[in-house]
Protein backbone atom coordinates (compact mmCIF):
# COMPACT_ATOMS: atom_id res chain seq x y z
CA UNK A 1 0.00 0.00 0.00
CA UNK A 2 2.90 2.36 0.74
CA UNK A 3 4.23 1.86 -2.81
CA UNK A 4 0.86 2.30 -4.51
CA UNK A 5 0.27 5.88 -3.26
CA UNK A 6 3.57 7.34 -4.59
CA UNK A 7 3.03 5.59 -7.93
CA UNK A 8 -0.54 6.90 -8.12
CA UNK A 9 0.64 10.45 -7.30
CA UNK A 10 3.40 10.20 -9.91
CA UNK A 11 0.95 9.02 -12.56
CA UNK A 12 -1.61 11.66 -11.63
CA UNK A 13 0.78 14.63 -11.57
CA UNK A 14 3.24 13.29 -14.15
CA UNK A 15 0.47 12.83 -16.71
CA UNK A 16 -0.66 16.44 -16.27
CA UNK A 17 2.72 17.78 -17.32
CA UNK A 18 2.73 15.77 -20.53
CA UNK A 19 -0.99 15.74 -21.20
CA UNK A 20 -0.59 17.29 -24.60
CA UNK A 21 -1.55 20.74 -23.33
CA UNK A 22 0.11 23.33 -25.57
CA UNK A 23 2.78 25.53 -24.06
CA UNK A 24 1.23 28.87 -22.98
CA UNK A 25 3.73 30.77 -25.15
CA UNK A 26 2.66 28.74 -28.20
CA UNK A 27 -0.52 30.82 -28.37
CA UNK A 28 1.47 34.06 -28.04
CA UNK A 29 3.52 33.13 -31.14
CA UNK A 30 0.40 32.88 -33.31
CA UNK A 31 0.04 35.55 -35.98
CA UNK A 32 2.26 37.43 -38.40
CA UNK A 33 5.53 39.03 -37.35
CA UNK A 34 7.69 41.50 -39.26
CA UNK A 35 11.48 41.03 -39.22
CA UNK A 36 13.08 44.27 -37.97
CA UNK A 37 16.65 43.14 -37.12
CA UNK A 38 18.82 40.26 -38.28
CA UNK A 39 22.35 39.20 -37.35
CA UNK A 40 23.93 36.07 -38.85
CA UNK A 41 27.19 34.67 -37.50
CA UNK A 42 28.07 38.08 -36.03
CA UNK A 43 27.27 40.08 -39.18
CA UNK A 44 24.38 42.52 -38.88
CA UNK A 45 22.26 42.26 -42.01
CA UNK A 46 20.23 45.00 -43.56
CA UNK A 47 16.58 44.04 -43.60
CA UNK A 48 15.56 44.91 -47.15
CA UNK A 49 11.87 45.12 -47.93
CA UNK A 50 9.21 43.41 -45.94
CA UNK A 51 10.02 40.00 -44.51
CA UNK A 52 7.33 38.36 -42.43
CA UNK A 53 7.03 35.12 -40.49
CA UNK A 54 3.58 33.76 -39.82
CA UNK A 55 2.99 31.23 -37.05
CA UNK A 56 -0.26 29.30 -37.35
CA UNK A 57 -0.88 26.22 -35.21
CA UNK A 58 2.46 24.41 -35.16
CA UNK A 59 3.41 25.70 -38.64
CA UNK A 60 5.54 28.68 -39.68
CA UNK A 61 6.01 30.35 -43.05
CA UNK A 62 8.34 33.11 -44.27
CA UNK A 63 7.16 35.57 -46.89
CA UNK A 64 9.46 37.98 -48.70
CA UNK A 65 7.49 41.04 -49.70
CA UNK A 66 4.65 40.08 -52.00
CA UNK A 67 6.37 36.97 -53.40
CA UNK A 68 4.52 33.72 -52.97
CA UNK A 69 6.28 30.62 -51.78
CA UNK A 70 8.99 31.05 -49.19
CA UNK A 71 10.30 28.66 -46.57
CA UNK A 72 7.95 26.89 -44.21
CA UNK A 73 7.95 24.17 -41.60
CA UNK A 74 6.98 23.33 -38.04
CA UNK A 75 7.97 24.83 -34.70
CA UNK A 76 7.86 24.06 -30.98
CA UNK A 77 8.42 26.20 -27.90
CA UNK A 78 9.15 25.24 -24.30
CA UNK A 79 8.66 28.09 -21.85
CA UNK A 80 9.66 25.89 -18.89
CA UNK A 81 13.33 25.91 -19.97
CA UNK A 82 15.70 28.66 -18.85
CA UNK A 83 16.19 30.39 -21.23
CA UNK A 84 13.00 29.51 -23.07
CA UNK A 85 13.61 26.94 -25.82
CA UNK A 86 12.63 27.19 -29.49
CA UNK A 87 12.90 24.66 -32.29
CA UNK A 88 11.94 24.95 -35.92
CA UNK A 89 12.16 22.42 -38.72
CA UNK A 90 12.31 23.28 -42.41
CA UNK A 91 12.21 20.11 -44.49
CA UNK A 92 15.30 18.23 -43.35
CA UNK A 93 16.90 21.21 -41.58
CA UNK A 94 16.43 21.63 -37.81
CA UNK A 95 17.19 24.84 -35.95
CA UNK A 96 17.45 24.90 -32.16
CA UNK A 97 17.47 28.05 -30.12
CA UNK A 98 16.07 30.29 -27.47
CA UNK A 99 13.47 33.03 -27.48
CA UNK A 100 12.04 35.83 -25.43
CA UNK A 101 8.61 37.39 -25.86
CA UNK A 102 7.99 40.92 -24.63
CA UNK A 103 4.53 42.07 -25.64
CA UNK A 104 4.60 42.53 -29.41
CA UNK A 105 8.36 41.97 -29.70
CA UNK A 106 9.87 38.52 -30.26
CA UNK A 107 13.59 37.78 -30.16
CA UNK A 108 14.86 34.41 -31.43
CA UNK A 109 18.45 33.15 -31.43
CA UNK A 110 19.07 29.85 -33.27
CA UNK A 111 21.83 27.58 -34.49
CA UNK A 112 21.64 24.93 -37.17
CA UNK A 113 23.42 21.61 -36.72
CA UNK A 114 23.55 21.42 -40.53
CA UNK A 115 26.05 24.31 -40.68
CA UNK A 116 28.44 22.45 -38.44
CA UNK A 117 28.18 19.17 -40.34
CA UNK A 118 29.07 21.02 -43.55
CA UNK A 119 32.03 22.74 -41.88
CA UNK A 120 33.14 19.56 -40.05
CA UNK A 121 32.69 21.11 -36.60
CA UNK A 122 31.15 19.54 -33.51
CA UNK A 123 27.37 19.87 -33.42
CA UNK A 124 26.32 23.08 -31.65
CA UNK A 125 24.38 23.22 -28.46
CA UNK A 126 21.29 25.33 -27.99
CA UNK A 127 22.34 28.98 -27.44
CA UNK A 128 22.19 30.26 -23.88
CA UNK A 129 22.51 33.98 -24.68
CA UNK A 130 21.02 36.29 -27.28
CA UNK A 131 24.19 36.97 -29.22
CA UNK A 132 25.37 36.13 -32.69
CA UNK A 133 29.11 35.80 -33.28
CA UNK A 134 31.35 34.31 -35.94
CA UNK A 135 32.40 31.70 -33.39
CA UNK A 136 28.94 30.53 -32.30
CA UNK A 137 27.46 30.71 -35.85
CA UNK A 138 24.13 31.80 -34.33
CA UNK A 139 21.37 33.69 -36.10
CA UNK A 140 19.61 36.40 -34.10
CA UNK A 141 16.28 37.77 -35.27
CA UNK A 142 14.11 40.48 -33.75
CA UNK A 143 10.50 40.52 -34.89
CA UNK A 144 7.54 42.78 -34.18
CA UNK A 145 3.94 41.63 -34.30
CA UNK A 146 2.05 43.09 -37.23
CA UNK A 147 -1.08 44.99 -36.34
Amino acid sequence: MRIVLPIALFLLFGMGASSGEPDPDHKAFQGTWNLVESTRSGRKEEVKGRITITFKGDQWKVQLGTESGGKSGTFKVDSTKKPKAFEMVDGGDRYIGIYTLDGNRLKICTVSPKKDKENKRPLPERPTTFESTKENQADLMVLERMK
